[in-house]
Order: structure tokens, then C-alpha cells, then sequence
């Protein structure tokens, strides 16, 4: 069964933010994982992880560089790394994404993975729903 994973949004975060709490991302099967928290950002055409997460478990000697556009259609070239990944409760058959370097702290998760899934980011507040809430599920 493909699965599916749930979750109400962060109120840590102001605003609420939904988030991935037990993304799983590990270089291949049976090497080093970690297991971390992550925001998911559907404005994100790229997901990310910060540079300290990728050091402190394994010597960056997979990294590469990729060219992307910024925000302001400027080339910006970054390093990046291809890592597989596991959301709690969901099984896909191809779940390998380029991950883009950044100095920050928070893993972001993308498009790229969201459109792997479906997705319903439901924060509006409703009397049937007093909750924020993130849903992916398999396709």
C-alpha cells in the first residue's frame, strides 16, 4: 500500500507551517541516513537541506554544482546532492531527489518532491477544520 502521512501544521512558526517531522534522507539503501524535520514549501521549485546536515554525516564528496535561476530570473550557481528520501508512512518506487546546498538551518522540502505526491496544504480555518493541515499521500 502506498501509504499516507498527516500532520497539522507547526504553530512553533508564525505563521503555522506545515511540516515533514521523520524525513528520512540517506545517500543510497544501506549507507549513512538522518533523520530530520523539514518545512514544506510549495513555492520551493528545488528542496533543500542546510550544508551542516549533509557534513556532520558524511564528507561532502558527493557534491556538484548545478546552475539554477533565483527568484529575480538570475543564473546562481549552488551545490547540490542527490539523496533518497522517506516520508513516514508513504512508499514510492522512485523517491531520488537533487537536494540544493544552502548555509541555513531548515530542510526544505519542494515541488519536486511534492509533485511525487498529492499534496493538500489545507491551512484555511474552517469550523469543520480548527487545524491547519498537511496531507501527502502515494499516488
Amino acid at each position: 500500500m502506498p501509504g499516507r502521512y498527516q500532520r497539522q501544521y507547526d504553530t512553533q512558526y508564525r505563521p503555522a507551517l506545515p511540516i515533514i517531522e521523520g524525513l528520512v534522507l540517506r545517500q543510497r539503501t544501506g549507507e549513512w541516513s538522518r533523520t530530520v524535520r523539514a518545512i514544506v514549501d510549495s513555492g520551493a521549485d528545488q528542496s533543500m537541506v542546510p550544508f551542516g546536515v549533509i557534513e556532520s554525516i558524511r564528507p561532502p564528496d558527493k557534491l556538484r554544482n548545478v546552475t539554477v535561476i533565483d527568484a529575480f530570473g538570475r543564473p546562481l550557481e549552488v551545490e547540490a546532492i542527490r539523496l533518497e528520501f522517506e516520508i513516514p508512512g508513504i512508499h514510492l518506487p522512485e523517491s531520488r531527489a537533487v537536494f540544493l546546498i544552502t548555509e541555513g538551518t531548515e530542510v526544505i522540502v519542494g515541488r519536486d518532491i511534492l509533485n511525487l505526491l498529492r499534496t493538500t496544504m489545507d491551512g484555511i480555518l474552517t469550523a469543520d477544520q480548527p487545524e491547519p493541515l498537511l496531507t501527502l499521500e502515494a499516488p
